[in-house]
Formats: C-alpha cells, sequence, structure tokens
C-alpha cells in the first residue's frame, strides 16, 4: 500500500460537527477533509497533497498557515 501524502493541521478546541470531505481543483493538493475529535478535545485538518510533503513549506504567522509549494 502507497503511503498517502499528506499534511495534518490540528486545532485546540472542544467543538462538535460531522467530518467535512472535499475534492479540490489544485495542481497542488488533491483532496481536505476536517474531522472532530471532540472526546480528545481537537479537531483536525487533512490536506492530502499531489508531492509528497518535503515538496511544500508550511508558515505559520499572526494565526495564519500558508502552504506553499517549493520550486
Amino acid at each position: 500500500v502507497a503511503k498517502e501524502n499528506k499534511l495534518i493541521i490540528d486545532y485546540s478546541a472542544k467543538i462538535e460537527f460531522n467530518t467535512k470531505k472535499d475534492t479540490l481543483e489544485s495542481k497542488s493538493f488533491k483532496r481536505i477533509a476536517v474531522g472532530n475529535h471532540k472526546k480528545d478535545g481537537f479537531y483536525r485538518i487533512a490536506i492530502e497533497l499531489i508531492d509528497k510533503p518535503s515538496n511544500f513549506d508550511v508558515d505559520y504567522k499572526d494565526d495564519i498557515i500558508t502552504i506553499t509549494k517549493k520550486n
């Protein structure tokens, strides 16, 4: 089984919602899913990539996450 190329972002929060998934029309990103883990106190965003995660830069600044494909 091939290992999936994903970036995972977890947020601390006790909120409740149904998991949401969507296919993206992008040259870099295939799909996105947002899932609730209320019991554990967080929710997760999983971004499935076209390429390996090492080919992307992830920057956190002023509560904004920027994902950029390396040249």
